[in-house]
């Protein structure tokens, strides 16, 4: 699995020129874009849901630590339900995608010129396997925003950016329209 993510970091790390940021570490106080806070959330709820699922298959309680998570977050069981769901929709979506993606990211790497860029017949295919991935995301936090209705969500995306695990940068709501 570790060989996927990489991937998807390198074809992160491929987004240069005009069309897109050049990754670079963040600073103290940076802002990070939704979509990023949401796959690193969508990830660890996924990867609660696997190891409950992994501890029962072993004859061992899965759910106590399911029902913290639910409990932390202040989430009813339906709201737990729908999260789980789009948590597992998100990974589904997400392995797709990063097969989709290491091809092109592998070539880009193999072809970067000397500043680091990679060729320019190339780049609408990054610039768009970046905007994916953005995608994938987007919906996620969509299918949340439908079934938790705008007050609920305000409230959930709220302790979403309280406890989350990006540290030392500044976890905003973004500026309507930016991401």
């Amino acid at each position: 699995m570790l060989a996927r993510v990489t991937w998807v970091i390198v074809l992160a790390g491929l987004a240069g020129g005009s069309w897109a940021q050049v990754p670079r570490p963040l600073r103290s106080g940076a802002v990070v874009p939704d979509t990023a806070l949401y796959e690193s959330f969508f990830y660890r709820v996924y990867f609660i849901d696997r190891v409950a699922r992994d501890a029962e298959r072993r004859g061992l309680d899965g759910g106590a630590a399911l029902s913290r998570f639910q409990r932390s977050m202040g989430l009813s069981d339906q709201e737990m339900a729908v999260l789980r769901a789009v948590a597992a929709d998100w990974r589904a979506n997400f392995e797709a995608f990063v097969q989709e993606a290491a091809p092109w990211a592998e070539a880009a790497r193999d072809r970067r010129d000397a500043n680091g860029e990679p060729p320019p017949d190339l780049a609408p295919r990054l610039k768009a396997l970046v905007e994916k991935r953005r995608r994938i995301v987007q919906d996620g936090i969509d299918r949340l925003k439908a079934a938790f209705g705008p007050v609920r969500f305000f409230s959930f995306d709220t302790h979403v950016r309280a406890t989350s695990t990006l540290d030392g940068v500044t976890v905003s709501r973004s500026s309507p329209g930016k991401q």
